[in-house]
């Protein structure tokens, strides 16, 4: 999900999936690195420390021996928490990842998203990963490294009865979005070039609008991917629905934040090499398939890249 852009879905996955859910203390995500025989610490997923990437840790991080990462655990499948209280997600276990590329354990800390911009911006934090989007308006305050995209799918029955592809197949049918969402706006704006108008169900959370197209209420929905597979995944009834990932919409960058300054600017450089020897290795694209999140994946890192997709965010045609 494009943090906070979409008004309900942060809300309504916390109470349908992490009621009760509470900030862990000062401390309490620490893992350090591990060798490649055994795995990344707290990922299952093999890899090696780089060299290079390592030599551009600043050395107060380096003799520090940890990165202090700040995230809100309430943005299922990125980052949440688990039955046992755990700190877990796909995010979770990539800033595992880029730890272990450098020699480095990693401290998490939680934090309401509203103030951890403003924290990574005082220095309390080194970086933040928290599906935090990268807008042009953050970039003059933050550097963001952009390391996966997020976007907008179609979700369907299983199997696609309706054999639906694209944007352009929901006219003439009924389709489901949570109210003030960016699924909501993209069908509304859609729907000024249907010769045959999308009936749109505006409900007031994600998880009514996939009941809805369970239960055949609806004969689509529109969901952030990330959002709607962790749904099939673990919800009752999810393994009903289908995620069409051929097409996305509303697309656009995900990135670790990092302040404005020289020291948090080898840092950044540094996860940035790191990132992409994940790539190089092959370990980003297992960390994208254990989570079923292939289609969020790229192909290059970039640092403050949210043009790129400035122009079409909203594009429906």
């Amino acid at each position: 999900m494009h943090r906070r852009t979409t008004l309900t879905l942060a809300a309504a996955l916390t109470a349908l999936v992490l009621a009760g859910c509470s900030a862990q203390p000062e401390g309490a995500g620490t893992s350090s690195p591990s060798s490649s025989s055994g795995g990344c610490s707290g990922t299952g997923i093999a890899t090696s420390a780089s060299t290079e990437a390592a030599a551009l840790v600043p050395a107060g991080v380096k003799s520090a021996g940890k990165i202090k990462i700040g995230t809100d655990p309430t943005l299922p499948p990125y980052e949440f928490t688990d039955e046992d209280d755990e700190l877990t997600g796909l995010d979770v276990e990539l800033g595992k990842l880029i730890g272990c590329k450098l020699g480095l354990g990693v401290d998490y800390t939680t934090i309401d998203f509203a103030g951890l911009l403003t924290a990574v911006q005082a220095g309390r934090y080194d970086m933040a990963i928290a599906g935090i989007s990268d807008t042009a308006e953050r970039e003059q305050v933050l550097d963001l490294v952009d390391y996966q995209t997020e976007g907008t799918s179609i979700i369907v029955k299983s199997g696609n009865p309706d054999k639906i592809s694209s944007i352009d197949d929901l006219c003439g049918k009924k389709v489901a979005a949570a109210q003030g969402s960016v699924p909501l706006e993209l069908l509304t704006r859609k729907n000024k070039d249907c010769a045959k108008p999308i009936s749109i169900l505006s409900l007031p959370t994600s998880s009514d609008a996939f009941l809805a197209v369970r239960s055949g209420r609806a004969d689509a929905s529109m969901e952030t991917l990330g959002t709607a597979v962790y749904y099939q995944k673990t919800e009752k009834g999810g393994s009903a629905l289908q995620a069409l990932t051929s097409n996305l919409y509303a697309q656009g960058y995900q990135s670790i934040a990092f302040p404005k300054n020289a020291k948090s600017g080898s840092l950044r450089d540094a996860v940035k090499a790191a990132l992409t020897d994940l790539i190089a290795d092959g370990s980003y694209e297992k960390l994208y398939k254990k989570w079923g999140l292939t289609a969020n994946m790229v192909k290059e890192i970039t640092v403050n890249d949210a043009q790129r997709f400035a122009d079409d965010y909203y594009n429906v045609g």
